[in-house]
């Protein structure tokens, strides 16, 4: 046995309640914040939907979005449903619109919160599992037929319930790849993990990502400056998240891995999108961008951009220690100072 949470304190669970080909529990939401609301049995004989419980806060979560997105959008026409339901309480909740709003198409299925923890107990607490992020997929005969991580099967087993042979045979050789980079990268196989994300490549060409990580390996693993830069124009061109690129900046403009490879070159156009994208108010982003001005010689243009980035912070109310990280670079971009930044970038990361 095994005690979970509920709204109304610790709940002693003997067995899940909730299994693989039990009815799927109707959803109980206060809110629909994207998408039109779903009632599960109007949709009986009609949708297979994938129910997912997330949270603002579950940092695997954020990762699994772009996951979802691209389940929902891929069968969207083999009438599947994706629903994310948060679980967000009251301390988060407020934060779930804004959030899913600044997704927008990266985030383009219906979005739910939950009601009072409801839907959360029928289906979590119900199924024994306490982690999110964590999915349900749920037949056209209202059915239970799977759950479990988001990333971990529910491609292969949505393709096999709509019959999409094609793409259910991909995603195994997708998941197969997966393993093998993980092996390589523990085993530091640095060529043979080239390898698999080329085979990787390969089978998804409009994931950037790969590419993405080709770079990181080949700029701070083996140390490839010339390999590298091949990539530099296409990831620039092609990657469209905002902190994926704010990230990739900083890491070449800060981290040690990096040194032996730094492509200022790409650092400044990162920086610069990522600001274009998030329309100069990101006071993180501006941070970034007024670095690798700075460290490409417009010293004017990172004052500038970083005395902004200080005002966009104060008035957001970040944490005295992040706000003294920032005026630090400051007074290094005015030559009062030759103290490198400290805080929140230390290993070439960033908040």
């Amino acid at each position: 046995m095994k005690w979970t949470m509920s709204l109304l304190g610790p709940i002693l669970l003997a067995s899940p309640t909730l299994k693989v080909g039990d009815e799927a529990p109707p959803l109980r939401i206060s809110k629909w914040i994207s998408g039109k609301p779903v009632v599960l049995a109007e949709g009986k004989g009609k949708n297979i939907y994938v129910v997912e419980f997330w949270a603002t806060w579950c940092g695997p979560c954020l990762q699994s979005i772009p996951h979802l997105n691209k389940l929902a959008g891929h069968f969207e026409k083999k009438d599947v449903v994706v629903v994310g339901v948060s679980v967000d309480d009251e301390d988060t909740r407020e934060k779930v619109e804004p959030f899913v709003k600044e997704m927008g198409h990266k985030m383009g299925y219906r979005v739910a919160l939950d009601d009072r923890g409801a839907t959360n107990e029928a289906y979590m607490l119900a199924a024994g599992v306490e982690g999110i992020p964590h999915a349900f997929l749920i037949s056209k005969d209202g059915k239970l037929v799977w759950h479990g991580h988001p990333m971990d099967g529910l491609d292969i087993k949505l393709a096999e319930l709509v019959g999409d042979k094609a793409y259910a045979e991909s995603c195994r050789k997708l998941h197969e790849l997966r393993r093998k980079i993980q092996t390589a990268w523990r085993g530091k196989n640095w060529d043979e993990a080239i390898l698999v994300l080329d085979a990787m490549m390969a089978l998804e060409p409009d994931e950037v990502l790969h590419l993405v990580h080709k770079y990181n390996l080949l700029a701070a693993k083996k140390k490839d400056r010339q390999g590298a830069e091949k990539l530099a124009t296409r990831i620039v061109e092609r990657l469209e998240d905002v902190n994926l690129l704010n990230e990739l900046s900083w890491g070449i403009l800060t981290a040690e891995e990096y040194a032996a490879t730094r492509d200022l070159k790409l650092a400044l156009a990162a920086a610069r999108k990522a600001n274009d994208l998030s329309q100069g108010k990101d006071w993180s982003i501006l941070d970034t961008y007024a670095r690798a001005l700075f460290d490409t010689g417009s010293k004017k243009e990172a004052l500038e951009l970083q005395k902004k980035s200080i005002e966009i912070a104060e008035k957001e109310e970040v944490d005295e220690e992040q706000l003294q990280t920032l005026k630090l670079a400051l007074k290094r971009y005015q030559g009062t100072s030759g103290e490198e930044p400290e805080g929140k970038k230390a290993e070439g990361e960033k908040d």
